[in-house]
């Protein structure tokens, strides 16, 4: 089949109001699970939006071929089960294109979109013209169906509609636009409850109900309650499942840092503490003043890393949550930064000055410091692009901790690491104890970065080099990391073939990875996890994936870690994942005799390169880059993410190949 390489589907960002004028039309937005199907002479292949295969189609897949009048086609809809309250339900929908089984009948999908048919490539024509495509190639019914869309004059009275029904939201898609993998500007996205990520920290039984105590992470160590949630009688596997859960994890106290919350349960309904591991997905229309959920409603539980269950992530959705009709809606992970630091209380050729951020004010020094010879940039200027890319740098390093390099004198002095952040600080500065053994930091106190202020703080220090630890304290890892590392006469043409082949690997395997520049002359390659895992298991698959590269390569590859010895060739540095290892975080300057920025790739654009080397990019180029196109990992924390023993097979299975 033409489409066997994964592509990633064309997706929204987040909009503040129902995009207007006639070049627009209107798509329901379902609360279902992205598909892509591949149908070709007979035979019919499903993906999820992070290229996983699913296998919950293969009963029907005869009746799919059936409706699609072509030999060959590749649609792209949303799959959709609806749940015991009448509307659609993403875990249910997850669940039955997973199971090969009858299940799957209560499948629906909605299609709104033709990739190819018959050969003919159809992703560079307008949207309408492929929509009638669409229209012409399905035989709509059972199954298929046809995704309702309105021209721009209907569009208020169907947001008003949707809005009644109680349905997710509305897709505001340009006519005239092509299919453009990845978030685009033309299409708009308008969410009209938000939907957040929380920890189970206790349960109860109520009246036949499943009552859900839930919590947020504030920091790293604080677990922050911010209300319940009821799972009704209707959600059979799901109350199956966490029953099964809640036992295993059952804990003698409370994980919230304030103890036992004020659930209004009663002595005569018991609540039973557990460990903060498994989330759930719940919709809501607001956070209330107190931090509260208003109107919580349940959505399904969720495989999503812990420390994406954040209080930053839920602040940064308060001022969208509850907008409704009026505007408002969206999330965390949508849009670019936005505006310049100068111009809000920073004006050009000051010195120093204090600005106001988040209620708090900062104040900034040295502002006319140049940075470096080569680097015509001075401190305000420095401080100006952090702004500006903000969004993208907290959205991966908050919750966890940091590892600093600071150049209080840019490129011109010497730089040094530092730990624990100096004195004075700021009193709502959050910081985090390591715990454990050894010489890796065990006792340390290191900042945690959740905001803005915290961000800017850490700049004006000259902290321009940001290391995330990739852990959150005593919960393990979440990433790994293949750092690719270049020596002797390997040069940038060799980077670029070096990550194209672990790009080719991966995608050999079905594994979504998300690649950066180094800011230097490496790449590095991140994988998620479902969960945290030792950094000793994360470090071992680090070094299989390294071990086949090199096997199959090994004019390219070499785990050599001595540069001398390594002839030329591309180090696979699997040790980036032990425990206290760190790389530095996207969008961050390295200080270098010229200042370059590891700006986020989509791997593309490395297909694009070859024959000419790694791009490189400079401050002023990564920020215009990063508010033209958004942030291009910002799909890393939406990914559900991998099991080790899955990603271990897979291994072994393509090692099995060679």
């Amino acid at each position: 089949m033409r489409y066997q390489k994964y592509l990633p589907p064309m997706l929204a960002v987040a909009g503040d109001r129902l995009a207007p004028g006639a070049e627009w039309v209107h798509e329901l937005k379902f609360d279902g699970c992205r598909v892509v199907i591949t149908v070709d002479r007979g035979q019919v292949r499903a993906v999820s939006r992070g290229g996983n295969v699913f296998s919950g189609l293969t009963a029907r897949a005869g009746e799919v071929a059936a409706r699609v009048q072509a030999d060959s086609a590749v649609l792209d809809g949303e799959a959709v089960a609806f749940g015991p309250d009448g509307r659609p339900c993403f875990q249910t929908a997850v669940r039955l294109l997973r199971r090969d089984d009858a299940g799957a009948a209560l499948l629906r999908i909605y299609l709104f979109d033709i990739l190819e048919c018959e050969g003919r490539d159809l992703r560079g024509e307008a949207l309408l013209d492929r929509r009638r495509m669409l229209r012409r190639v399905v035989q709509y019914g059972g199954l298929l169906r046809l995704s309702p869309a309105v021209g721009d004059q209907r569009g208020e009275r169907f947001l008003r509609k949707v809005d009644s029904l109680g349905y997710e939201g509305v897709v505001s898609k340009k006519g005239s636009s092509p299919y453009l993998h990845g978030r685009s500007e033309k299409w708009r996205k308008l969410p009209l409850r938000a939907e957040g990520r929380f920890l189970i920290g206790g349960a109860a039984r109520r009246r036949g109900e499943t009552v859900l105590l839930l919590g947020v992470w504030e920091g790293v160590d604080h677990l922050r309650y911010v209300g319940r949630v009821s799972v009704g009688r209707g959600w059979k596997e799901d109350l199956e499942m966490l029953h099964e859960l809640l036992q295993k994890w059952e804990r003698a106290s409370f994980p919230f840092s304030g103890g036992r919350p004020a659930t209004g349960a009663g002595q005569s309904c018991p609540v039973q503490p557990v460990q903060p591991v498994q989330a759930v997905r719940v919709h809501y229309t607001e956070i209330t003043p107190g931090g509260g959920l208003r109107h919580p409603l349940y959505g399904g539980t969720i495989p999503c890393p812990p420390h994406m269950c954040s209080w930053f992530l839920l602040e940064k959705n308060r001022a969208r949550a509850g907008a409704g009709l009026a505007g408002g809606g969206g999330d965390a992970g949508a849009g670019p930064g936005s505006g310049s630091l100068i111009g809000t209380g920073l004006s050009p050729g000051a010195r120093s000055a204090r600005v106001r951020v988040g209620g708090d004010v900062l104040r900034l020094t040295h502002l006319d410091r140049q940075l470096g010879e080569r680097w015509n940039m001075s401190k305000m200027e420095a401080l100006d692009y952090y702004w500006q890319v903000r969004d993208g740098i907290i959205r991966q390093i908050a919750g966890r901790p940091l590892l600093l390099t600071r150049y209080p004198r840019g490129a011109r002095g010497a730089g040094f690491y530092q730990r624990s952040p100096p004195e004075p600080r700021p009193d709502w500065l959050e910081t985090v104890t390591l715990s454990g053994e050894g010489d890796d930091g065990a006792g340390a106190e290191l900042v945690v970065c959740n905001d803005e202020r915290a961000l800017l703080w850490l700049i004006n220090l000259g902290a321009y080099e940001i290391h995330p630890l990739p852990e959150n304290p005593d919960r393990g890892r979440d990433i790994i990391i293949l750092d690719l590392d270049p020596a002797g006469t390997a040069g940038p043409k060799e980077v670029v073939r070096a990550a194209l082949a672990v790009e080719q690997l991966l995608g050999r395997a079905g594994v979504r990875s998300w690649v950066k520049t180094s800011g230097g002359s490496g790449v590095h390659a991140h994988i998620p996890l479902a969960r945290p895992y030792t950094a000793g298991q994360v470090t071992m698959i680090a070094r299989i994936m390294g071990e086949i590269l090199a096997a199959a390569r090994p004019h390219l590859f070499t785990l050599e870690r001595s540069r001398d010895r390594r002839g030329g060739r591309i180090y696979v540095d699997h040790l980036q994942n032990r425990r206290g290892a760190t790389v530095v975080a996207p969008y961050c300057i390295r200080v270098r005799e010229k200042p370059r920025v590891s700006v986020p790739l989509r791997w593309s654009e490395l297909y694009g390169a070859r024959g000419v080397g790694l791009p490189a990019f400079s401050p002023g180029q990564a920020a215009a880059r990063f508010n033209r196109r958004g942030d291009l990992w910002a799909g890393l924390q939406e990914s559900e993410g991998y099991e080790l023993r899955d990603l271990l097979q897979r291994m072994r299975r393509i090692a099995k190949r060679r």
